[in-house]
């Protein structure tokens, strides 16, 4: 019996060096939200495979984004509410746009809600 108790011993303490104990827990840092990608310079966004790449660019006032149809499918990028419209592209289709006012333009595809896009004017 004695034989078996030590090995158990050995373990049970084993185990416990191994939990933190509260003040451990409380003085850790919990893991910050991963930060939204940045916004690449772009002259271009390509739509393919039903996304826009890159998903979230950025150009200067004035600056044009030439938006290219790569897909099999017709798509648009559009802002609701006004700010740019390509109308729509069929595929090998492109249509450079440019924007004056500074700001943050959520777009997205008239006929596939689900594709969205941005692009950061400043």
């Amino acid at each position: 019996m004695a034989r078996l108790a030590l090995p158990l011993i050995a373990l049970s303490l084993a185990l416990a060096a191994c939990g933190e104990s509260d003040s451990e827990k409380s003085t850790k840092a919990a893991p910050k939200p991963a930060a939204a990608p940045a916004a690449k310079p772009a002259d271009e966004v390509v739509i393919k495979d039903f996304m826009y790449r890159p998903a979230n660019a950025a150009v200067k006032p004035g600056g044009k984004v030439t938006f290219v149809n790569n897909d099999s499918a017709p798509h648009t990028a559009t802002v609701q509410g006004g700010g740019f419209d390509t109308g729509t592209l069929n595929k090998g289709q492109s249509k450079a746009i440019a924007v004056d006012k500074p700001g943050t333009y959520d777009y997205v595809c008239e006929f596939h809600a689900f594709m969205k896009g941005k692009l950061t004017v400043k």
